[in-house]
């Protein structure tokens, strides 16, 4: 199970997936950003990306996600 890979998130946007993968790096998370199963649009490019964890760091990740969401006030600028 410790090889396994669990999606954690999906992202419409590159950046945004960076980033975040980028504190989960940070953070002593392995990630992995992949387009696999993800529908893709006519000229060829993928529709989204999505962030893979080890199984075994699941816990570890959602709590960068939910320290990330808090820091960044994802809720207010999902209004804007």
């Amino acid at each position: 199970m410790e090889n396994t890979l669990v999606t954690i998130l999906t992202f419409k946007k590159l950046y945004v997936g960076s980033f975040v993968k980028e504190k989960f790096e940070f953070e002593g998370i392995e990630c992995f950003l992949t387009d696999e199963d993800i529908k893709i649009t006519n000229r060829n490019i993928p529709r989204g990306l999505k962030l893979k964890v080890r199984a075994n760091e699941t816990e570890k990740a959602i709590r960068v996600i939910l320290q990330i969401h808090k820091e960044y006030d994802l809720d207010k600028r999902s209004e804007e």
